[in-house]
């Protein structure tokens, strides 16, 4: 595929944006991508964990002094569930703040919320998320 012809990350519409059996939102290509990851929980250092292939972004925890900060909560609720399912294989501490790095990657967050009600969790990210995750959730319906 020539550069020219390759699809962009963002497109000015959603033509080419698809909904998957499992909820997730994206572009056509990132699905088809997605399909050649290996799912796996890696233990990427003392203190951190990545889940890998359980969709189309990666949810990375980071053991922290008052607990668990989890950094992306994925496309879909279903989506974080399996991911902290994987994490408590590893530790029962609570999420206790969450770090968004792209606003797709935040359809999860209830599934944090519901693993620990008792915990005030601190959600972080760029101020534009809140807009651009409600023209998601618009297309996805």
């Amino acid at each position: 595929m020539t550069k020219h012809k390759r699809a962009r990350s963002f497109e000015p519409n959603t033509d080419n944006t698809i909904t998957t059996e499992t909820g997730h939102v994206a572009h056509r290509d990132l699905i088809d991508h997605s399909k050649r990851l290996v799912r796996n929980f890696y233990k990427v250092g003392e203190h951190v964990w990545c889940l890998v292939g359980n969709g189309l972004s990666n949810q990375t925890f980071i053991d922290a002094p008052q607990g668990i900060i989890a950094i992306d909560t994925g496309e879909s609720n279903e989506e974080m569930r399996a991911a902290i399912s994987e994490l408590r294989f590893h530790t029962k501490k609570p999420i206790v703040a969450v770090l968004y790095t792209h606003f797709h990657y935040v359809a999860g967050t209830q599934a944090v919320l519901d693993d620990s009600p008792e915990t005030k969790v601190e959600i972080y990210g760029h101020s534009k998320i809140a807009s651009q995750f409600t023209l998601l959730t618009n297309h996805a319906h």
